[in-house]
């Protein structure tokens, strides 16, 4: 099956799976993007006026993705990824209990851990909130997202945070790095 964005995805899946088995292909593997030749210059969808909208407005991922993925020639192995973008709620530590700002271009999150003595805490009570915002937020976005790719594109995953930044987060970076220090068992 091919993809409206991607009208070679089949030898492009073949080609994948050449590559991690360390097989040679005829070429090498390379990942090519550039505005799609032939396309009519159009206005992107409508910005919209409050930020949180920008990022968490169904309707408005939905046109700016297609608006993206429609005027995007994938060529060699790079292929149509559906992306509701990099805001930040969408991290371990928001999940955690940290509270979250969205900015214009993403989010910032606040540290829950960031009194005290590392030894003096009950990590026993840190989990995933299923009742918390931003985990629904996820949950609903990445069923959207995988609706919106059918026949089209990949759905992609939000930045789920590495490790080290979900620490960093829920202590902050500089008790961080003190902790490391003080305790490092």
């Amino acid at each position: 099956m091919d993809l409206l964005y991607k009208p070679d995805w089949e030898q492009t899946k073949e080609n994948y799976k050449a590559w991690w088995a360390h097989e040679y292909f005829g070429r090498c593997a390379i990942h090519v993007t550039a505005p799609k030749p032939g396309m009519k210059i159009q206005a992107p969808p409508k910005l919209p006026e409050r930020v949180e909208d920008r990022w968490l407005d169904f309707e408005y991922l939905a046109a700016s993705n297609d608006y993206r993925l429609k005027n995007t020639y994938f060529g060699a192995e790079a292929f149509p990824i559906w992306n509701p973008g990099y805001p930040g709620c969408d991290s371990h530590p928001v999940y955690l209990g940290s509270e979250f700002k969205l900015g214009e271009k993403t989010g910032w999150v606040d540290p829950f851990i960031d009194e005290g003595e590392l030894t003096k805490h009950d990590y026993n009570k840190i989990v995933i909130d299923k009742n918390n915002r931003w985990w629904k937020f996820r949950c609903d976005v990445r069923r959207f997202a995988v609706s919106e790719s059918i026949g089209k594109s990949i759905p992609g995953n939000m930045a789920f945070g590495g490790c080290g930044d979900t620490l960093a987060a829920i202590r902050s970076t500089n008790k961080l790095l003190f902790d490391v220090i003080d305790y490092p068992d």
